[in-house]
């Protein structure tokens, strides 16, 4: 099976992961990046099941205005790849008390990220990402990073 990976324009195959993930916005950009550990992530993905969260879309068409690229190409590639689940008013009540709770654990947790928490949580979902800030949560594939996510 042949999937269209991101704006890229690379495609090749998903066939190698059979849990449903859910992709924050780190795991795109390294994606995007075309790096290493974006090329390990883009070939663990399953065939069906990689979700983002809204939230995502907007976070990557800020990362795409920083990063002087097109944010449509990329918005809609990953609209293309992946299931895009919504931010419902549960899932924004439940991610405050989660924010409260995991800012213990990871201080600089932000509430973007606590929402794509709760996301992830509420549908059974495993988060792939390279960000610290997940990293000692349950749930959370963390990879290890090549470089930042953000930099050039």
């Amino acid at each position: 099976m042949q999937s269209h990976l991101f704006a890229t324009g690379v495609t090749g195959p998903c066939l190698t992961g059979d849990e449903n993930m859910l992709l924050d916005t780190w795991a795109f950009t390294e994606i995007f990046y075309g790096s290493e550990t974006g090329e390990k992530i883009r070939k663990s993905l399953p065939a069906t099941g990689v979700y983002a969260s809204v939230l995502t879309l907007a976070e990557i068409a800020f990362w795409c205005e920083r990063e002087g690229r097109n944010a449509e190409e990329h918005v809609n590639a990953i609209r293309i790849t992946a299931a895009i689940l919504d931010v419902t008013p549960q899932n924004c009540q439940e991610a405050g008390k989660n924010l409260f709770n995991m800012r213990k654990i990871s201080p600089g947790m932000g509430m973007i990220d606590a929402i794509i928490f709760t996301q992830a949580k509420a549908n059974n979902l495993e988060i792939v990402t390279g960000d610290s800030h997940f990293k000692p949560f349950p749930g959370v594939k963390f990879i290890g990073k090549e470089k930042q996510a953000g930099t050039k």
